[in-house]
């Protein structure tokens, strides 16, 4: 690659790194709220649950955590085209309200409804 051909794809990442910057906050606050209801004893919204892995208390650490990335991910890719957000604070208040909202009637780990 040449460094006039490089120089071209300089704008381009520029505005690739700025389109991503609101679905990186909306992931941080959907991953924020997806931690604080683990911590509360609360089977958030999940992506690997609906496909029968255990990430429950007793599930591995790895599965877990997996869990967490790929669902906050999914939930940042859905939600930042839905709501548009223009400020990093709006992006992350994106991010909180839909798990909040997809995990308004969950579970606790034990299995007992709240």
């Amino acid at each position: 690659m040449s460094e006039v051909e490089a120089a071209n794809l300089w704008p381009f990442f520029l505005s690739f790194i700025t389109d991503c910057k609101m679905h990186f906050f909306a992931f941080m606050g959907a991953l924020a709220l997806y931690v604080m209801n683990r911590l509360n004893n609360r089977q958030p919204f999940s992506l690997l649950k609906a496909m029968n892995y255990d990430v429950s208390n007793t599930g591995k650490p790895r599965v877990v955590f997996a869990d967490m990335c790929l669902s906050s991910v999914l939930g940042a890719v859905i939600i930042v085209p839905m709501t548009t957000p223009s400020t990093i604070n709006q992006a992350i208040v994106a991010g909180l309200g839909l798990t909040g909202i997809l995990s308004a009637y969950s579970k606790s780990n034990d299995g007992e409804e709240k």
